[in-house]
């Protein structure tokens, strides 16, 4: 049942099971599960049905630092958050992403793999992609990078990508999820023990009053952090103990391009690294930087990727901007079929290479670079506060996000670029190019600017106590009983694959556990 706060508000408080605070991945994959289960779940969403402009003016945040990008351009308000706009890479972290940081930044996640492994049919089973293992590629040989793993990801089709497509049908007919749409949360109710429920407001004035024995927190990294900070200066900041790492240790993952393939058959490197269609939608080849090299090195989570550079002209992109159109379910602009028609013998061969290769063919005007991710440290010094002068529209103070990219983040961030492309020589992979490096000065100028990939993690990070974390290991607030947060901000580290999926296997484990506690209110 969807409605929305801008129209109307309800006229008595609502009761539910739970209450979930957004709309995006993670609380409609917890909605469904919890769903499915026989509770009365109740979802908040600050954005409205759909979001076409690429900003959205609740995100505005003060900006100190490097200037995070990801604050802006990373987050969307909508059912569906940013799985709407989500590339979709699928990747089971590796156990050691979960254990000690090789490089002594935390302890561990206090998860134990198996329990996000059992989640992992579950969550390929609802984007739709097959079952059966990530690992190997299609180069021969046993060590084809050394130092490095072969690891292919599961891309979902573009209309599966996005968690309002996947769950259009619960989002408006199961009678056990209600979603209220600009339905912005504006405080969260204590009571004497444990949580009671909170408070909406709408831009058009309407209020919301919600009541549930347990409310997770799934609006995004940056806005859940800056949930529990209201809530804490709603309590005097006696909420939490002095010290706590409550907005502290924000980090991203580090993106650049560090080299140009030179030399390369085209069509031998679109084998080889290009997007391939499966049952499903699509695979594709990355190198991850192996445990055993991390912990030799004291190295960050790594991993590397063969692509083309975008030439926003090109009938590719104009093709591409035609699925993404049916991801954000949207209608396509007629500047797309435009960018294909100019681009006909490219299209005509794309086609050829889709029917007979079973690949995408790319652009004919590109050019093949070689991009490294690696994980960004979580320094304190990084952090999310409130801004004490600015305000939203509903006079609660922005978000204010400090980041840097520290000279030990770049020194990290050359290491592993040295050591990948030392492997590129010294391995099979000089077969499919040969690399030309970028300067050193080019690759920390895209780091700084860029502000990674948009996975913000870290501010309310799993710890087994309030000293040392935001959440202990089931992502109850330390606390604050009934409180969950359920989003990449929980994570210690961000790890060597796209946090999605492990966004996901949590909530279908935390679905589990509410289940298991909790006694079903029947209107």
């Amino acid at each position: 049942m969807l409605r929305s706060l801008a129209k109307a508000a309800p006229e008595a408080p609502i009761q539910a099971d739970v209450i979930l605070v957004g709309a995006g991945l993670a609380g409609l994959f917890l909605a469904d599960a919890l769903a499915s289960r026989g509770l009365h779940v109740l979802i908040l969403e600050s954005g409205d049905e759909g979001q076409e402009t690429d900003t959205h003016p609740l995100n505005a945040v003060e900006l100190e630092g490097d200037g995070y990008r990801g604050a802006k351009h990373g987050r969307f308000r909508c059912l569906g958050g940013t799985s709407t706009r989500w590339g979709g890479a699928l990747l089971p972290y590796l156990s050691e992403d979960l254990g000690p940081h090789p490089a002594g930044w935390h302890t561990g996640w206090e998860i134990d793999p198996a329990a996000l492994e059992a989640e992992l049919p579950a969550a390929e089973t609802a984007f739709g992609v097959a079952s059966g293992p990530y690992g190997g590629g299609a180069i021969g040989g046993a060590d084809p990078l050394p130092g490095f793993l072969s690891r292919q990801p599961k891309w979902p089709t573009f209309q599966k990508r996005s968690t309002a497509n996947l769950f259009a049908q619960g989002v408006h007919h199961d009678p056990m999820v209600e979603v209220w749409t600009d339905a912005t949360v504006t405080k969260i109710n204590l009571g004497n023990d444990r949580i009671e429920g909170v408070t909406a407001q709408s831009r058009s004035g309407y209020c919301l009053q919600a009541r549930a024995p347990t409310v997770v927190l799934t609006a995004g990294a940056i806005e859940t952090t800056r949930l529990l900070l209201l809530m804490d200066r709603a309590q005097n900041g006696q909420l939490f103990p002095s010290g706590s790492p409550l907005g502290r240790g924000f980090h991203d993952h580090l993106s650049a391009p560090i080299a140009d393939l030179v030399d390369f058959d085209r069509r031998q490197v679109a084998r080889t690294f290009g997007f391939r269609f499966v049952r499903g939608g699509m695979r594709n080849l990355r190198f991850e930087l192996a445990p055993e090299a991390r912990a030799e090195a004291g190295l960050p989570a790594a991993f590397l990727h063969v692509a083309f550079a975008r030439d926003p002209e090109s009938g590719f992109e104009g093709l591409r901007a035609l699925f993404q159109a049916a991801q954000q379910r949207q209608v396509p602009q007629g500047g797309d079929l435009r960018r294909i028609l100019s681009d006909l013998p490219w299209f005509a061969r794309a086609v050829w290479w889709r029917m007979v290769e079973k690949r995408v063919f790319p652009p004919s005007r590109s050019r093949f670079e070689l991009h490294l991710v690696t994980e960004q440290a979580p320094d304190p010094g990084n952090r999310i506060t409130l801004a004490e002068d600015v305000a939203d529209p509903f006079g609660l103070p922005r978000a204010r996000i400090a980041w840097w990219v520290s000279k030990a983040d770049l020194a990290r961030f050359h290491a592993v670029s040295a050591l990948a492309l030392e492997s590129w020589g010294a391995g099979q992979m000089t077969v499919h190019g040969r690399l030309a490096p970028r300067p050193e000065a080019e690759i920390e100028s895209t780091l700084r600017a860029g502000g990674g990939i948009y996975h913000p993690a870290g501010t309310t990070r799993i710890g087994p106590t309030a000293e040392t974390g935001v959440v202990d290991a089931h992502l109850n607030v330390h606390g604050v009983p009934g409180l969950r947060a359920l989003a990449t901000s929980v994570f210690p580290t961000v790890g060597g694959a796209s946090p999605s999926l492990a966004l996901v296997q949590l909530a279908l484990r935390m679905a589990k556990e509410i289940a298991a506690d909790a006694v079903p209110h029947r209107p």
